[in-house]
């Protein structure tokens, strides 16, 4: 038996060990590929090998690395090889240690070089634009960098249709591809962690409101192909352009502001009040001992805010449509769910508050069925007698009356393969007589 076993498994064995030491001569690693996790497979199958009782010597896996390398690295394994007289004198962790230093240089090299590229081309680019287009001058303004044809001013080819030339209804109407609205720079210590998209910053950079959440809006006009930039690396999608209602914690009283023109801009971190758009509205803020206090052109006080991480949050939330929508509407619940509030109140008391109108918000589903009963109410109110301090009828003699009671069966069975007692108490002296049984059947012999 055992000798079929092993010309079963020992078969199998060393085809395992075939495929490991085939994967592990067959390794190569291509050009600018992640060194550390070439050599870090290596030495996984070697482990492998080793595992199965076949050994790669230190110096053979070393050999092996070298020869997994690409052709780019020909010249340093050569003067490596050369140095040791062909003989690789290195331990392979020695050898990794160089190899990994090797190409963290190579890698450092190609990107210093590309920088270096760039930089040069970018020169070259400034070199060429300042030669063409800057050395033209308008024959009308006599400014350069345009000709009479292309002028915006009084007199030109293209006279009013500048920036300046469009009427204020059109500026208004008008998104650009970018907004050209700055929101702002976080600061590196600042986390999404320490906020959320509901809360409100003070801002002195951002020329816009800008909300996160489309439910704030009252009113609300969409936008195509706009942007918003200062927010991360790239500029931030605007969706639309609207109304939006917060509501400001001031000495204890909440007071309502409505903000005009707010961007609404899902990838912002949170809700950003534009301090600028306050001063030109003839407000005011004063930032002074870590606390931000707004005030309205009348002087009066009108929000605060607290230093968090160098920004200024505002004690301030939108008040969202949905929450007007749920405060507004009535939430009707089944007869079992107000059975349930009311502390498993009687269906029949429920209906007697119902139809007097004794309670202000008992919106009551009438289509619900009222239920016939409640598990929680039957297991409440099982009641039982009770016990007696004494018995009142207890045998005056012994051997007069027995109590029988059967035990079992235990979890583990008895040296006597007994797993069941059962025990007989006179009632009078309450001797106790035990007899030990198999089986439970046993009890009625």
């Amino acid at each position: 038996m055992w000798k079929q076993l092993t010309q079963v498994k020992e078969s199998k064995g060393r085809l395992g060990i075939l495929a490991t030491r085939r994967a592990l001569y067959r390794a190569k690693a291509e050009e600018g590929c992640d060194m550390v996790e070439h050599i870090s497979n290596m030495r996984r199958l070697q482990e492998e090998l080793h595992m199965m009782e076949s050994l790669v010597s230190d110096e053979d896996f070393v050999m092996l690395l070298i020869t997994s390398l690409p052709e780019s690295w020909d010249n340093y394994t050569s003067s490596f090889l050369g140095a040791s007289g062909n003989q690789p004198t290195l331990s392979s962790h020695e050898f990794i240690a160089n190899l990994i230093e090797e190409d963290k240089r190579r890698k450092g090299w190609n990107d210093n070089a590309g920088t270096a590229m760039q930089a040069g081309k970018k020169k070259g680019q400034a070199k060429k634009a300042s030669g063409s287009g800057s050395a033209k001058e308008c024959y009308n303004c006599h400014k350069k960098g345009h000709v009479k044809a292309d002028c915006w001013n009084k007199g030109g080819g293209k006279e009013g249709e500048g920036p300046k030339g469009r009427n204020k209804t059109q500026q208004a109407s008008e998104v650009n591809t970018s907004l050209n609205d700055v929101a702002y720079m976080v600061d590196a210590t600042f986390s999404a962690r320490d906020s959320s998209k509901l809360d409100w910053f003070a801002d002195s950079c951002t020329t816009s409101h800008i909300c996160t959440v489309r439910e704030a809006f009252t009113t609300y006009t969409p936008l195509k192909n706009a942007t918003v930039s200062g927010i991360g690396p790239n500029p931030a999608v605007t969706r639309g352009r609207g109304t939006v209602t917060v509501n400001f914690a001031v000495d204890g009283k909440t007071m309502q502001h409505t903000l005009q023109n707010v961007l609404h801009v899902p990838e912002a971190p949170n809700c950003l009040l534009s301090i600028p758009r306050l001063d030109e509205s003839g407000g005011w803020a004063e930032m002074k001992g870590g606390k931000c206090t707004l005030r309205d052109k009348t002087s009066r006080t009108i929000g605060y805010g607290w230093k968090v991480n160098r920004m200024y949050k505002l004690e301030a939330r939108a008040n969202l449509q949905d929450e007007r929508a749920q405060y507004a509407k009535p939430k009707y619940l089944s007869w079992e769910q107000w059975h349930w509030r009311f502390g498993h109140l009687s269906i029949s008391s429920i209906k007697t508050l119902n139809q007097q109108g004794l309670v202000d918000g008992l919106h009551i589903d009438e289509s619900s069925i009222p239920p016939l009963s409640c598990e929680s109410c039957i297991q409440a109110k099982q009641t039982h007698k009770k016990f007696p301090q004494e018995a009142e009828h207890r045998a005056k003699v012994p051997g007069e009356r027995f109590m029988a009671d059967v035990w079992g069966p235990a979890k583990v069975t008895s040296v006597g393969r007994f797993k069941y007692y059962i025990s007989f108490t006179d009632d009078n002296t309450r001797y106790v007589t035990v007899l030990f049984l198999g089986d439970k059947s046993d009890a009625y012999s």
